[in-house]
């Protein structure tokens, strides 16, 4: 494969696990490969400098750009926390 875009989280940041969180459906109902970049990736990274955490926002559709926003926490998350986003009233059944 190729690389289709990236963005790189600076020295001694580390990127963890991303979610994609899809945006809402568009008027024009694109599908296709163009809604697969149609999403935001929101993902924790550690900042090995400071040893703390901050949540970064990405576009999927443009990675390059850089996070169109990030939240600095003021403190260190743990590794391994795992999470999944759901639709509004969506359940898990097991």
């Amino acid at each position: 494969g190729r690389i289709v875009d990236q963005w790189h989280a600076g020295a001694r940041r580390f990127v963890d696990e991303a979610a994609i969180v899809p945006r809402e459906r568009r008027a024009d109902g694109r599908a296709g490969a163009a809604a697969e970049r149609d999403a935001w990736l929101v993902a924790p990274i550690f900042d090995g400098a400071t040893n703390t955490t901050s949540y970064v926002v990405l576009d999927a559709a443009d990675l390059a750009a850089g996070p169109v926003c990030e939240l600095p926490l003021p403190t260190h998350i743990p590794w391994g926390l795992h999470g999944a986003w759901l639709p509004p009233g969506g359940g898990v059944s097991l």
